[in-house]
């Protein structure tokens, strides 16, 4: 376990790097805004693969009952998408150390969410031009997006850290 959070703490160090370099630039052009959904997206990969680290050393030892979707992903992220591979990964993560609330993802900002995660996709895999065109009127709920799946893990670690110094 221990192996798995020093990789967490360097990965987020590096991670966090990159956001706050965009953060502290004008994100009014849509190269600064793909460059933020980039960015973003892989700080939410990265720690969706920290936590799923964490969960497979749980797996070894007296893990709750997760479902057989949630522990084929924890055990493989190969066939799922990315945004199967996050609520999947997230949900057994409170589950494994018995954290609660449980995030919520049959709501309006899961199913929002999802669209900057398949936004990065397209923006990584671009097939037309239009792949790569942000429109004005959607970058505001794409920022409010990315805080909804970051505060997911962040809440993680924090009731995790509560659950242990509590």
């Amino acid at each position: 376990m221990d192996d798995a959070f020093d990789n967490y703490l360097a990965l987020s160090e590096v991670l966090l790097e990159d956001l706050n370099a965009l953060l502290d630039t004008e994100l009014g052009s849509q190269a600064s805004q793909r460059n933020f959904i980039r960015a973003s997206v892989a700080m939410i990969e990265g720690y969706t693969h920290c936590i799923r680290e964490m969960c497979l050393v749980g797996l070894q030892c007296d893990a709750p009952a997760l479902t057989a979707r949630e522990v084929a992903t924890l055990k493989s992220e190969r066939g799922l998408d990315t945004n199967d591979r996050y609520k999947l990964t997230v949900r057994a993560a409170y589950k494994m150390f018995d954290l609660s609330p449980l995030p919520d993802f049959s709501g309006k900002h899961w199913t929002s969410a999802q669209e900057v995660l398949n936004k990065r996709h397209q923006l990584m895999h671009p097939k037309v031009p239009s792949d790569l065109n942000i429109p004005n009127s959607s970058w505001p709920a794409i920022k409010d997006d990315v805080v909804w799946l970051m505060n997911q893990l962040f809440e993680f670690f924090k009731l995790l850290q509560k659950k242990h110094d509590g």
